[in-house]
């Protein structure tokens, strides 16, 4: 039985019909121009659903036909038509984070192709080229490969949530991956609440701030901070506190485990390392020799402390 769904966006409003995965055919429609006189349909079939990358994914960029912004699909296969063309449209990532489009359609009865590693958009702008058309920027690169269409979206993620092993069982570089992730829908979800619920201070005409979320997991509590200054200052804090106490990485991972709201030990590395940098750029050491003559009656004292210099800069000596 063929469904109707609607994506509302602020310039225009976009319904489509279909009985998918059932058939592989969706209609879309949408009307543009004064009082939306004008009716645009996009007729689409599905030859592959493709997935969303769990790792990393692209979205498509803002425009003035959509103001919202889509997740771009992998292995996505689409035929549709543009220009009384039949095309098809297909996406591929490469080097993990890069999306490659190609399409694909006959000409005078041979199969020619064109791809682009820069955009949809320049995808578009080559196919005129090769059709000697003149280039339009009135296609919508998410309404032609159907970025938003809704019952695809949806069967993507379900998909997504399926394959996502439980957090406790993967490694703690995924763990880490997946609570990045968990921790930028949080914030993208709660912050445009404040303005609809009116979080706004009348004396500063300013929203509610998220600062901090706190979640628990198999006794395990996670605190996610937002608020990068207060981020920064515990950071800093923290290091400092770890090198006048001079404990240890293994030691901090140990107390890390009897108070889970110590700040993660990487964090903790990092900012380690960001703020050694900051001081060898304020603070440059240069070595140099002094004449032999010199050297040869404070041998003794100079291997000494040299020695003492290289054991405090050992790996194990330091907070790591």
């Amino acid at each position: 039985m063929a469904t109707s769904e609607l994506e509302e966006q602020e310039t225009n409003v976009r319904e489509f019909f279909h009985d998918y995965p059932n058939s592989k055919f969706i209609t879309g429609v949408y009307y543009s121009g004064q009082k939306r006189k004008k009716k645009i349909v996009h007729v689409y079939e599905i030859i592959s659903l493709g997935y969303y990358p769990t790792y990393y994914c692209k979205k498509t960029q803002k425009s003035g036909l959509n103001t919202n912004e889509y997740d771009i699909p992998d292995d996505y296969v689409v035929k549709t038509e543009l220009w009384k063309t039949k095309i098809t449209l297909k996406t591929k990532y490469y080097n993990s984070k890069d999306v490659k489009f190609s399409l694909s359609f006959h000409d005078n009865g041979d199969l020619k192709t064109i791809e682009s590693k820069k955009s949809g958009s320049d995808l578009i702008k080559l196919f005129c080229k090769k059709r000697n058309f003149s280039p339009s920027t009135n296609v919508s690169v998410t309404y032609l490969f159907g970025f938003d269409v809704i019952i695809l979206e949806k069967l993507r993620w379900q998909a997504v949530s399926k394959n996502k092993r439980p957090y406790d069982l993967i490694s703690n570089s995924q763990q880490n991956r997946r609570l990045s992730a968990l921790g930028k829908d949080i914030e993208s979800t709660v912050t445009p609440l404040f303005h609809e619920y009116n979080f706004i201070s009348s004396e500063t005409n300013s929203p509610a701030k998220l600062l901090e979320v706190k979640i628990e997991i198999n006794g395990q509590i996670i605190l996610f901070v937002f608020d990068d200054s207060n981020k920064n200052s515990k950071l800093e804090i923290t290091v400092r506190m770890c090198d006048e106490i001079l404990l240890s990485r293994d030691g901090y991972r140990e107390m890390a485990k009897i108070y889970p709201d110590l700040i993660r030990n990487y964090k903790i590395e990092e900012c380690r390392l960001k703020i050694s940098k900051e001081m060898e750029e304020l603070v440059p050491i240069n070595v140099f020799n002094m004449e032999r003559e010199l050297l040869s009656s404070t041998d003794d004292i100079d291997n000494s402390i040299i020695n003492e210099i290289d054991e405090v800069l050992l790996p194990e000596n330091q907070y790591r």
